[in-house]
């Protein structure tokens, strides 16, 4: 056999090849062919503020939560000090009068202390003289009459327990009014925390935290950079394909409705495959060199774009199978 005739049959041959293949991915079968892809995602201000600090740096891998931009608001920042100091001086002045209620408190405890022992010394002194009386008129051979003893030791029981009583009156009130007083002091206290909480909250949610894994594509600002508002501050290529461009042939026996369903395997092992919707079909177009057969011969097929759902376990750039 010459070897024009090799020639002419190898030709042949890959001829009646591309025409099976392109039979059962583009024209007749239920699957077609697609690359994995995947879209940029650029991290925007929500509104306009100062970039306090930037936690990454193009090339930079990153995990879904990562912290990649703290960003302040002069305004928040103002009334957020200002609320910390208006909180600082209630928490101060609470403190200054509750040591300044204690030591009152002490004091009239102490002067309680002192007017009761005093009365008591009285009383102690008072059976002191008693028992002297009675002893020298014992020995006079007279007996003793306790009635102006017992007057005078009764007055002071009188004494003592009314000055308890009004001592405990003195304590109580102050107590009282205290309790009242900083209880006052603490509700609007707590209202002010809570305020504060809200600015601090609101605060936290400007930061910028990674919402997949990925690369750090771009920086566009550095610290202290006044921003505004939707401007772009980085971007980030995902570590996984989030999308497929799929190529349906002109006759459309494969799965091609907007919004319908299909299965995504990678083409050289089945068992790697996720769930993805169909969200837009494109022009006809050439497959690109990927899809291509190592001929002359170019395939075409319609563009379908597929958005992969949940995590996958693709590269960017893999030839998969639409079914």
């Amino acid at each position: 056999m010459s070897k024009y005739a090799s020639y002419y049959i190898g030709t042949g041959l890959l001829f009646v090849g591309l025409l099976i293949f392109n039979g059962y991915f583009f024209r007749g079968g239920k699957k077609y062919l697609g690359v994995t892809y995947a879209k940029e995602y650029k991290v925007t201000s929500d509104k306009s503020a100062t970039v306090k600090s930037v936690h990454v740096v193009p090339g930079q891998s990153i995990k879904k939560g990562d912290l990649l931009v703290e960003l302040t608001n002069d305004e928040a920042l103002i009334e957020i000090n200002k609320l910390q100091n208006r909180i600082s001086a209630a928490v101060s002045d609470r403190d200054s009068k509750s040591a300044l209620v204690q030591n009152k408190l002490d004091y009239l405890k102490t002067q309680k202390q002192l007017k009761v022992k005093e009365i008591n010394d009285d009383l102690a002194e008072l059976q002191i003289d008693l028992a002297n009386k009675s002893k020298l008129l014992k020995s006079l051979g007279e007996q003793l009459d306790s009635t102006e003893f017992l007057v005078k030791s009764r007055s002071l029981e009188a004494r003592k327990n009314l000055e308890i009583k009004s001592s405990n009156l003195k304590i109580n009130d102050l107590s009282n009014d205290h309790d009242a007083e900083i209880k006052t002091l603490n509700t609007k206290l707590e209202l002010l925390e809570k305020e504060l909480q809200l600015l601090l909250d609101e605060q936290k949610k400007m930061n910028k935290y990674a919402v997949f894994d990925g690369v750090i594509a771009n920086v566009y600002i550095k610290p202290t950079e006044l921003v505004p508002a939707f401007a772009n501050l980085v971007s980030i290529n995902p570590s996984n394909p989030t999308s497929v461009v799929g190529y349906l042939s002109t006759n459309k026996n494969g799965s091609s409705e907007i919004g319908s369903k299909v299965n995504v395997a990678l083409y050289d092992k089945r068992s790697i495959q996720c769930e993805g919707t169909i969200i837009g079909l494109g022009a006809v177009t050439e497959l690109p060199d990927i899809l291509q057969k190592s001929t002359a011969v170019k395939a075409y097929g319609q563009e379908v774009f597929v958005q992969l759902e949940g995590n996958n376990q693709f590269t960017v750039g893999e030839k998969v199978v639409i079914e």
